[in-house]
């Protein structure tokens, strides 16, 4: 009943009398009840904070209500990384692959496509083992001969593959695959793959 009473007088006006009266019952019940408030003023101040109760009630509620992207974010994580020069550091990967440094190449790329970022939670188990798979990727006497960016396609503005072919000594196609795609402000290395295949033209279609 007290609830009752009290959201009646949240949604009542004040009126222009010494004293504020209503009825709160149902029509169902034929019973009156009738208050007297003192004076308008205190009416009109009593109405405001009740009011402001109310809509404070209402602003939480529907905060705790709220989709979950507002919350998807861990707390305090840093921004992805963005790069706003892609084609200097696929030349730079390209040159640390020509060069057999592959452990400066698992280094570079981990940085460029955020395989350590806590917002993308990847595997650590399978970053460490793809970082072993790249270090062992060549021979000790294994010879690069040459690598060639074999394919650049651009779609619209925001997304990007490249492929890299690396020839060895050993008589080996090597494909190194990047897929870029335009973040917040600059572009992001969202996916890698490699593969060794001497037949297909690209490996990655069938």
């Amino acid at each position: 009943m007290f609830f009752m009473l009290w959201w009646q007088l949240l949604n009542r006006k004040t009126e222009k009398c010494p004293a504020y009266r209503f009825t709160p019952f149902d029509n169902s019940f034929n019973v009156g009840v009738k208050f007297v408030l003192g004076s308008c003023k205190k009416v009109a101040l009593m109405l405001k904070i009740t009011r402001c109760i109310k809509y404070l009630v209402l602003v939480v509620f529907m905060a705790l209500m709220s989709p979950a992207p507002y919350f998807s974010a861990p707390l305090g994580a840093q921004p992805l990384r963005e790069t706003s020069e892609p084609d200097a550091q696929l030349a730079r990967l390209a040159k640390l692959v020509l060069e057999k440094r592959m452990g400066e190449f698992f280094k570079l790329l981990t940085l460029l496509a955020n395989l350590d970022h806590e917002t993308k939670n990847y595997d650590k188990a399978s970053i460490e083992k793809l970082g072993e798979n790249l270090k062992a990727l060549f021979a000790e006497n294994e010879q690069i001969i040459y690598v060639d960016k074999v394919v650049d396609e651009k779609h619209g503005y925001s997304l990007r593959k490249v492929v890299y072919m690396a020839y060895t000594s050993s008589d080996r196609w090597v494909y190194f695959t990047f897929v870029l795609k335009r973040g917040a402000q600059a572009w992001q290395f969202t996916r890698f793959s490699y593969s060794i295949d001497p037949i297909k033209l690209f490996p990655d279609k069938k």
